[in-house]
């Protein structure tokens, strides 16, 4: 692992679908898989219900899970976001569960809150601050994506920096693609 890498290196491959139903209504399945060298083998997955008008908001419903060999953890809640010209209010807050492998460690549950407020300084610039509450871990981050044009299809480069209560920091930046449209 490179010196800056504290905690060890990871590899995340993550995907999306999206399905209309109909004019205002669709369904999008989630599904992640994460190397890391310390934890080995993560995966999960997610799947939303929602309405949506594109140039004004988002509601739904969205159900997800992440699974690594020390624990399960299981999510459930309402979601929203609000386009607001060239900013948007995001979040998703309900109940969550955390099962531990070994049975001497509590299992967790309790409510849980994500949110974000972004700025598009360009429609293909975005800057974004937000904070998660979830099972006493609370954490606040800032981060960016740029759609590059000009390549065929849309892919864009994504950074995120974390801070977590207990001390911890998380860095990550990667690529985006999208399938199914163009770079227009």
């Amino acid at each position: 692992d490179p010196a800056f890498i504290t905690g060890g290196g990871m590899v995340r491959a993550a995907g999306s679908i999206s399905v209309p139903l109909g004019d205002r209504f669709g369904l999008q399945a989630d599904g992640m898989g994460t190397w890391t060298s310390n934890n080995g083998l993560i995966y999960a997955g997610a799947l939303h219900a929602f309405t949506r008008d594109p140039s004004r908001y988002l509601a739904g419903v969205t159900a997800g899970f992440v699974v690594s060999k020390q624990a399960t953890l299981a999510a459930i809640g309402g979601e929203g976001e609000l386009y607001l010209d060239q900013f948007s209010l995001e979040g998703w807050a309900g109940v969550a569960g955390l099962n531990y492998v070994d049975p001497k460690v509590a299992d967790k549950a309790g409510f849980f809150a994500i949110g974000d407020a972004a700025y598009y300084a360009t429609p293909d610039l975005r800057f974004a601050v937000g904070g998660s509450y979830l099972l006493g871990d609370l954490s606040v981050h800032a981060s960016t994506e740029y759609l590059f044009h000009g390549l065929g299809m849309p892919l864009s480069v994504t950074g995120d920096a974390r801070l977590h209560n207990n001390g911890s920091a998380t860095f990550t930046v990667g690529l985006k693609g999208y399938f199914g449209g163009n770079d227009d």
